[in-house]
């Protein structure tokens, strides 16, 4: 099943994450977008490196911790705690929230915190591991991309994680379509894998495209079907992936006035988010169903200006 999964980068001066709070289904045109033209805007303070939500808290990682801020309706937004990091530099690389648990690295661990209680996390779980720059949990299984290789972990106790295989190459980010895990490498491309049995991946293919016109530059690479979306400087990038040993690029490349800082998936929309010379802001909602392409933009948010790199965190 399709993991809608939130977009973590890793720039460590964002001081904004768009949090659409929506409840959109399939295609419809852009009068009938009221969901996205009402989407929020939480301004949680400096260095969200990587954020997840859960109820009605938002946890924001970054070099020197992991803030927790109560967002309520998003007009109010109070930092409550700050956790420290273990060791000074990086900080929090991850941050994957699943039911009650939140999976991050917070250097040089990978942790586990019970979220029992909202505003005080409590670990669970330590293990000693180089960066992990992107977790995914799905079902009884956590996927972890960092500088030494992809780690698959059994979480059938979802507070003691036991490492069951490794593949070697290093990845970005990561993104779960079905049985298909997507590792992204950035300026490397990326890797397909079928993980139909996580202790025993096998590649399928990727893109492994060094060019810096086609690098994807911009993390995570987000996948829908047979179809799979990146970004650099450029624009949105976009490939063909149903033949994961033949992945094929399907755009026309276009120019952006503004370079990409992330990407997410909202339904059939695909929400891109920009910066121009580090002020000015903008976040499209292009509609991959009509064109998978080139997706036509039905909605633009208008961000203003501020003094940030930009939203580089969308969720």
């Amino acid at each position: 099943m399709t993991r809608e999964k939130k977009m973590k980068k890793h720039l460590f001066l964002a001081t904004c994450a768009l949090a659409a709070s929506l409840t959109f289904q399939g295609c419809a045109t852009e009068e009938e977008h009221t969901d996205i033209k009402n989407a929020t805007l939480l301004r949680v303070g400096g260095g969200c490196a990587n954020i997840d939500l859960y109820g009605g808290y938002a946890y924001c990682g970054h070099s020197d911790g992991l803030n927790v801020y109560a967002v309520g309706d998003g007009t109010n937004v109070t930092l409550v705690r700050t956790i420290p990091v273990v060791q000074s530099t990086l900080g929090f690389l991850a941050v994957t929230i699943k039911d009650d648990r939140l999976y991050t690295w917070n250097r040089p661990n990978l942790e586990v915190y019970d979220l029992t209680d909202p505003e005080n996390p409590v670990v669970v779980f330590q293990e000693e591991r180089g960066p992990i720059r992107d977790i995914i949990v799905e079902g009884p299984w956590l996927y972890a991309a960092g500088d030494d290789g992809i780690m698959f972990y059994d979480i059938t106790d979802p507070v003691a994680p036991v490492l069951r295989s490794t593949e070697i190459l290093g990845a970005s980010s990561l993104w779960l379509e079905d049985t298909r895990l997507f590792a992204d490498s950035g300026l490397d491309g990326f890797r397909i894998y079928d993980v139909t049995d996580p202790t025993t991946p096998v590649i399928l293919g990727g893109w492994p495209e060094h060019s810096v016109e086609q690098a994807l530059e911009v993390v995570p690479l987000v996948v829908r079907g047979s179809y799979a979306w990146g970004a650099n400087d450029r624009g949105v990038l976009a490939f063909d992936v149903a033949d994961p040993m033949a992945a094929t690029r399907i755009d026309d490349a276009p120019n952006l006035f503004r370079p990409v800082r992330g990407l997410a998936l909202h339904g059939d929309l695909l929400v891109v988010s920009q910066t121009q010379e580090g002020r000015h802001h903008t976040v499209e909602f292009r509609d991959i169903a009509a064109d998978p392409g080139n997706p036509p933009t039905v909605h633009v948010w208008e961000g203003g200006e501020t003094t940030a790199l930009g939203y580089t965190n969308a969720t």
